[in-house]
């Protein structure tokens, strides 16, 4: 099951978060990444921690 989830771009460009996803799902192509209200909304299999954002 996907997750639709967010994350604040005041602190990440599109570029990066996208070389990030990639790397945690190496198997998934597009993670239909956009910005919304000031966030990041990114279609991912699992939540994507803090941590792992950071």
């Amino acid at each position: 099951m996907s997750v639709t989830q967010s994350a604040k771009s005041r602190y990440l460009k599109e570029e990066n978060l996208s070389r990030l996803l990639a790397r945690l799902f190496p198997g998934q192509a597009d993670f239909n990444i956009r910005l919304r209200d000031d966030q990041w909304c990114f279609t991912v299999p699992r939540e994507v921690t803090e941590d792992e954002i950071r």
